[in-house]
């Protein structure tokens, strides 16, 4: 935490510099389980807490450099809190975390990631099981699924909605191909299991997702966008 102040004191003419030495540092948590999450939570909020007691006023040198910084890192604050509700930790994890969660949930970023997650779950019986805010049905609720689907979530490739989930990564209207990518890493990571297609297609609204799971089996060269999709497993 102290180094991360010190960078961005010496380089505060190098926004895009301190940003990225900021993204890597937080990127360097993604490899400890269960904790990591958490570290980059408190990274970011420290950072948020540090600049919040720079005694520096809109007018003043450097202001709106200093609240752009701000509203970057709180972005990126929120969406780690959004993640971490979504991350199915065991009753042991919960119960060593429970402090942690307590104070990071009376936070006042905390409450708004709260109350942004319930008003956005549908009030609707479901006959499947499921995980938290995903929704999960029972086809696909596995312990790989929802450590994945989190992680897409939280990289905006899917999008949460009243009806189940949306592709993202490719347009607006996503792309089923990347989709089926997606999936394919995510439930067959062996090319020997079974797709559960049927629950997919529902899930997403799509139609022949095993269609397009075909098509990156058949693609003469890797497509260049595996590597971000990869990036998350």
């Amino acid at each position: 935490m102290n180094r991360l102040a010190t960078f961005i004191s010496t380089n505060t003419d190098k926004p895009a510099k301190i940003k990225n030495h900021i993204a890597n540092t937080i990127k360097e948590f993604d490899m400890m389980p269960i904790w990591g999450i958490f570290f980059q939570i408190l990274t970011l909020q420290g950072l948020c807490r540090w600049l919040e007691s720079v005694n520096i006023n809109e007018g003043d040198n450097g202001y709106y450099e200093v609240q752009s910084l701000y509203d970057w890192l709180c972005e990126r604050l929120a969406n780690k809190e959004v993640s971490f509700c979504y991350v199915p930790y065991g009753d042991g994890d919960r119960q060593r975390l429970k402090p942690l969660c307590s104070y990071l949930y009376s936070t006042e970023l905390g409450k708004m990631v709260q109350s942004a997650i319930f008003k956005k779950q549908p009030q609707q019986v479901n006959s499947g099981k499921t995980t938290g805010a995903l929704n999960l049905p029972s086809e696909l609720d596995t312990e790989r699924a929802r450590k994945y689907f989190a992680k897409a979530i939280e990289a905006k490739y899917i999008k949460v909605t009243d009806n189940g989930m949306q592709w993202m990564f490719g347009g607006e209207r996503g792309n089923k191909v990347r989709l089926g990518y997606f999936i394919q890493k995510v439930f067959c990571p062996n090319n020997t299991e079974r797709i559960p297609e049927k629950a997919i297609n529902k899930l997403f609204g799509v139609d022949r997702i095993g269609s397009a799971i075909s098509q990156i089996a058949s693609a003469k060269k890797p497509q260049k966008w595996r590597k971000e999709i990869d990036d998350l497993f």
